[in-house]
């Protein structure tokens, strides 16, 4: 009941904000779907719903404070639902390296708000800081591209070093990210990315890396409100000896296509 009160609420907010738009207050919102390649193989309608709530403020110095905020539920299947662990951050425009590039940090601060995370893990809080470099791209016959290189990082902070499961509890992860978005025509991008991700425990044991790649095309139904069609990938980035690369861009049983809808305010 309290998922279900959440989700609701969730919802709520952009309504309150319609009507009463701010120079620096935003709002971004989405609902989106998802379901596994696999699923459509095996005829079982076994869909996940998530609703996403993303409050920001915006200061003159290129900088922004926000909060996120995440419900997640089954439609169909043990119809499961859940909350993804909450953040307040800032982000802050750094310096430009020239006129197509810029330096931006991120720095959140998590709140457990995920059961799993509160009562396997134990997790109290969590600190991450991100570095990233956007550069302008010119390519023939695009309207707009850019490039997006982050580097980040983050330390948890548990009540205990393993999970009521036995399992050791991640202390630090660190994580690189690879993006690239296409503006085609004026309402209509495509955008891609992959990133890899390396966990370490509170044994100092170094977990297997982690790699996740993704597509999609966005349309903007109006300058506010854009839905989009996508895919996206994970698994081990590399295979059981350690060495050999196994980083998938598609996968008939382990892919997941999405559709959203978001909205700005």
């Amino acid at each position: 009941m309290k998922i279900r009160a959440l989700m609701l609420l969730l919802m709520i907010p952009p309504l309150a904000f319609a009507g009463r738009p701010s120079k620096n207050w935003s709002l971004y919102s989405s609902v989106e779907t998802r379901s596994s390649l696999e699923t459509f193989d095996q005829a079982r309608n076994v869909l996940e719903m998530s609703l996403e709530l993303m409050p920001a403020y915006k200061f003159q110095n290129n900088s922004k404070v926000r909060a996120y905020l995440a419900a997640s539920k089954e439609l169909q299947g043990s119809r499961e639902q859940s909350l993804s662990n909450a953040f307040i951050g800032h982000t802050q425009k750094l310096f430009n390296m020239n006129s197509d590039t810029s330096v931006s940090s991120d720095i959140r601060g998590y709140i457990p708000l995920n059961e799993d995370s509160i009562k396997d893990e134990s997790l109290k809080t969590r600190i991450y800081l991100g570095l990233s470099t956007n550069s302008n791209l010119a390519i023939p016959y695009i309207e707009s591209s850019s490039l997006t290189l982050k580097i980040s990082g983050y330390r948890n902070i548990h009540e205990f070093e393993t999970s009521r499961s036995g399992s050791v509890n991640t202390q630090y992860s660190l994580s690189e990210y690879l993006g690239l978005n296409l503006q085609l025509t004026k309402d209509l991008s495509f955008s891609t990315y992959v990133t890899n991700s390396q966990y370490f425990s509170y044994y100092n044991n170094r977990k297997p890396d982690v790699f996740e790649a993704g597509q999609s095309i966005s349309y903007a139904i109006t300058q506010d409100i854009e839905m989009s069609l996508g895919h996206t990938l994970g698994g081990k980035t590399f295979k059981d000896d350690g060495v050999t690369n196994n980083i998938e861009f598609f996968n008939s049983k382990e892919s997941t296509i999405y559709t959203s809808l978001s909205i700005n305010f």
